[in-house]
């Protein structure tokens, strides 16, 4: 997770088993009902959005098929 300026910026290592991603938040991770998709799939290995604010938000990549 890197900052620019108060936009969040996700990167991360292409697994070999997914040709797409989802990107996923909640505010209480240890709730598995609360993870929320941010959008549509991506394919690639970088998401850019959301600035940041309040209430903390934790985040999570989930490989697809």
């Amino acid at each position: 997770i890197h900052l620019t300026g108060n936009n969040i910026l996700l990167t991360w290592t292409k697994a070999d088993c997914a040709t797409q991603y989802r990107i996923e938040y909640a505010s209480d991770p240890s709730n598995g009902a609360s993870w929320t998709a941010l959008g549509n799939a991506t394919t690639n290995a970088f998401w850019q959005g959301e600035t940041t604010g309040n209430p903390t938000r934790f985040y999570r990549i989930v490989s697809l098929p």
